[in-house]
């Protein structure tokens, strides 16, 4: 990605392993994105295995979602599932209070109680809450203990449109022009690293 004649901008994407736990995610923002100033817009996936028994976040939120579907007031423990391993394997290892989940858990358990007759639409309204919840643990972190300028966009910020087909949606083309007015100034201004969260986009009517 070229913003002008002498400046390239790297897009890249970091998949479930790559942030797995906090290790991992150190390693990627001390010896990948920091490094390279090229590397300015950075996707990421929601944590994946840590080991081969393992389940990765989507999973578990995939496995939830099938728990609550149809009777939306009880909620999966799982959930607490999650909610334990982000403390452990990521705000505890940067030394982030536990709190910081909060409002984004509040907001997750909002959404498997929302009644939903489409169930499709149900669990693609739940499954990316995986990579909302960890791209804003990576904005937090690189902020906060790494003082890189650094920011968490969403589709919903930078208008990426899909067609609606729930289950199977595809991007809708004029989500491009709609990307690149809303980043392109960032890029050509600032010295921000923009985050993005893999895996979802918003239909035109949200």
């Amino acid at each position: 990605m070229r913003i002008n004649e002498s400046k390239m901008v790297i897009v890249s994407k970091f998949g479930g392993t790559s942030g797995k736990d906090g290790r991992t995610l150190e390693h990627v923002i001390n010896n990948i994105i920091v490094p390279d100033p090229e590397r300015r817009v950075n996707v990421f996936s929601a944590p994946g295995k840590r080991h081969p028994d393992d389940a990765r976040v989507t999973d578990m939120l995939f496995d939830i979602a099938q728990e609550t579907y149809g009777d939306f007031n009880t909620i999966s423990p799982k959930l607490e599932g999650i909610r334990k391993r982000l403390n452990k394997d990521f705000l505890d290892y940067f030394g982030i209070s536990h709190s910081f989940l909060d409002p984004m858990f509040l907001e997750l358990s909002d959404q498997l109680r929302t009644q939903d007759p489409n169930q499709k639409r149900y669990f693609d309204r739940v499954l990316p809450q995986g990579e909302r919840i960890y791209v804003t643990i990576v904005e937090k972190v690189m902020k906060d203990v790494f003082g890189v300028n650094a920011r968490a966009y969403f589709p919903e910020d930078i208008g990426l449109i899909t067609n609606g087909a729930f289950g199977a949606a595809k991007v809708d083309r004029r989500s491009y022009e709609k990307i690149n007015e809303q980043l392109m100034t960032v890029l050509e201004n600032t010295n921000q690293i923009i985050l993005f969260p893999g895996y979802y986009g918003i239909s035109e009517s949200g």
